[in-house]
């Protein structure tokens, strides 16, 4: 696997990503204005770049967190007669809730108080005002591979490892996995069909991880022993004392029965059954 060292984690050619302290390069000034928002909210949540531009408003729920994946933006025909279209997610699994963070739940409203200041600025509604994300030139949906295009001189332009937006989904399943987040958890964010998907896709991730956990079960062994080295050698172990055995006197107050239950014995060494 051919990588390149960056600051904040090894780079992978093959699975074009790259981890958080670069994104925020492309987040900040170094992209144009109107893509730094898209690849923010697709590393904050996983989304498809298709998902991203056919998300509308009222598929978000920001009491709860949740944006409500239900339809996806994509290009059909070709020449004169190509135009973009809506479409229901791919699989049942594709059509799910994703949680956002605080950051992402930021760049939404970002975006929406854009969309109300050029409202107020036109004295009336821009192109399809249902969209979260559409083309900023025209309002109407942002035909994706247009939109990737952008995206990709945006990239060339911050000087960052190339990398298409589908790597952000990448980036972001593999910060997740770092992050301790359960695979399966991973999995749903993503609408992959299976888990089994998601752990062949980032093999590479979960095997750093089994080898953090072997790290970190050796340290809790290591801890336990020397514990145990300290305490034999102070005579922790013996701090409680020989254990009392109960004299006759006391035993005599005991009926009979229940003592024969206990199998505790007499100092003479009779059963006292």
């Amino acid at each position: 696997m051919a990588q390149t060292t960056v600051k904040d984690w090894s780079y992978h050619a093959d699975e074009m990503s790259f981890g958080p302290l670069r994104f925020t390069t492309l987040g900040a000034d170094r992209a144009p204005r109107r893509l730094q928002r898209r690849p923010r909210l697709a590393i904050y949540t996983g989304m498809r770049r298709g998902e991203l531009l056919g998300l509308t408003w009222d598929a978000i729920d920001f009491d709860n967190r949740v944006p409500h994946v239900r339809q996806s933006l994509e290009v059909i025909g070709a020449g004169k007669d190509r135009a973009v279209r809506f479409k229901a997610p791919k699989t049942e699994k594709s059509r799910r809730d994703v949680a956002l963070t605080s950051g992402a739940i930021e760049v939404l409203r970002s975006q929406h108080a854009q969309q109300s200041k050029l409202r107020l600025h036109l004295s009336g509604p821009f192109g399809d005002e249902r969209l979260v994300f559409p083309d900023p030139r025209t309002g109407e949906p942002w035909k994706p591979d247009t939109f990737s295009n952008e995206f990709l001189r945006a990239v060339k332009a911050s000087g960052l490892p190339k990398v298409s937006f589908h790597g952000l989904r990448h980036s972001y399943a593999s910060i997740s996995l770092r992050a301790g987040t359960p695979l399966k958890v991973v999995s749903e964010m993503l609408g992959h069909t299976t888990t089994a998907i998601t752990a062949d896709l980032y093999t590479h991730v979960l095997g750093d991880l089994k080898a953090q956990a072997a790290d970190r079960l050796d340290k809790i062994f290591e801890r336990a022993e020397k514990d145990h080295a300290v305490g034999a050698e102070s005579g922790a172990w013996a701090k409680c004392g020989p254990i009392a055995r109960a004299s006759s006197k006391k035993l005599s107050k005991i009926r009979p029965d229940l003592v024969a239950l206990t199998g505790i014995e007499s100092e003479s060494g009779d059963d006292t059954a």
